[in-house]
């Protein structure tokens, strides 16, 4: 440091001492925020840390993680995985963080930015936004190229939509290994005996399947959202749920949906800065399949069964119940093919004296229990009835007594709502 008579004489007595005394020692350590120098400016206030200045930003790069600037989790090892995953350090960092603007007043869900480039495997990125969920952030701006994406992950709790607001549509985006399958909802009202406290019905309106090349999903998702907004009494575009395989990749996503939320504006008068969300909902398995909304999956129940034999009804409805997942698979093909399909199987089947399933039949239905409606019809549609007789055929049941056992075993196929 020189010598303080080595200053201008024309300098005030500050500026002397100034230039005399030594450096002051930095305000922070943390990586500070770039600020444009602006000339003859008034000296800048001190910088704040990063945690009170601007929401935590994470950032996917290559095959690493980081929590501004810091290394927190390894992208590569989740990618070969092929499935969410917690990743811890990150975790810990964004609730540490959490607790701190709490202490602040913050508010009650925090936000963080996330840097990532196209290429990076979709999973990564729902990894990251479901840890930072956790850990009070569920709220995510995506920055990748040119624009953004702005998602939320929902969290346990009470519901977020208020039983007040009119009628709306959801659309529900499941972005599969082999097609893309794109679903309307219509959101109405519902009484609060028909769901506890209140609350929305959803009511499939249209579900498209189309090919795994992301323009045509993208063109897809625009005309079914277009048309849906063209009868919406306001605002219809609120939010997109969206569903991916872990084979799925960020720039996947990001083509299929940015065109419908760039259009969206075009479609019905938004208020100013309002944007439509894209909701994370639960991850599809590496072989895709289809899903309904959360908490509605297609419903399939068992009505009167009829047993002739000596063989115990809940013995039969347990071997049954382990094989709903075929029976369900049956119908959602069914659904595929018409979004509103509905009806009732009566499946008659005879257990051998080993146990084993010798003949399977469609029977004859047993009169409703309940008023008419298309669940208690014949199921319409032929292919469902044949994939429901197949999986009969490959049940097992405890050995009878005294002989063969005859059943009929109604099923009542509906939608979800």
């Amino acid at each position: 440091m020189p010598h303080p008579t080595w200053c201008p004489i024309a300098l005030l007595a500050a500026s002397l001492c100034a230039c005399a005394a030594p450096a002051p020692p930095p305000a922070s350590t943390e990586r500070p925020i770039a600020v444009p120098i602006a000339p003859a400016a008034p000296p800048a206030a001190p910088e704040a840390p990063p945690d009170a200045a601007s929401p935590p930003e994470v950032e996917i790069r290559g095959h690493q993680i980081l929590l501004d600037g810091r290394l927190v989790g390894d992208a590569k090892s989740i990618a070969e995985l092929g499935r969410l995953t917690k990743i811890d350090e990150l975790f810990v960092q964004l609730e540490a963080r959490r607790a701190r603007e709490s202490d602040r007043g913050a508010p009650a869900q925090g936000e963080i930015a996330v840097v990532a480039d196209e290429a990076v495997a979709w999973v990564v990125v729902e990894s990251v936004s479901r840890t930072a969920a956790f850990a009070g952030y569920p709220l995510a701006l995506l920055r990748t190229g040119v624009g953004g994406l702005r998602f939320r992950t929902p969290m346990p709790g009470p519901p977020e939509e208020s039983a007040s607001e009119p009628p709306r549509f959801e659309f529900a985006v499941d972005v599969r290994e082999r097609d893309v399958e794109l679903s309307l909802f219509e959101l109405t009202v519902a009484p609060p005996s028909a769901s506890e406290g209140g609350g929305f019905v959803r009511t499939l309106v249209k579900r498209e399947v189309v090919g795994p090349q992301r323009e045509r999903a993208s063109a897809a998702l625009a005309e079914l959202a277009e048309a849906a907004c063209a009868k919406a009494p306001r605002t219809c575009l609120d939010r997109i749920g969206l569903r991916a395989v872990p084979g799925a990749s960020l720039a996947d996503v990001k083509e299929i949906v940015s065109t419908t939320l760039a259009r969206a504006r075009q479609w019905k008068e938004r208020p100013p800065g309002s944007k439509p969300e894209i909701l994370l909902l639960g991850a599809l398995p590496r072989e895709g399949r289809f899903t309904g909304p959360p908490g509605a999956p297609p419903s399939l129940r068992m009505t009167s069964m009829d047993v002739s034999g000596r063989l115990q009804p809940t013995e039969i409805q347990q071997a049954v119940r382990a094989r709903f997942g075929g029976l369900r698979k049956c119908y959602e093909d069914g659904l595929r093919r018409d979004p509103n399909l509905a009806g009732r199987i009566a499946v008659r089947f005879v257990i051998g004296r080993d146990g084993k399933v010798t003949t399977v039949t469609e029977g004859a239905l047993p009169p409703a229990s309940s008023p008419p409606s298309a669940a208690s019809a014949p199921m319409p549609d032929r292919a469902v009835v044949s994939c429901v007789l197949r999986e009969f055929e490959k049940l097992t049941f405890p050995a009878p007594e005294g002989g063969v056992v005859t059943v009929v075993y109604p099923l009542m196929f509906s939608p979800g709502s």
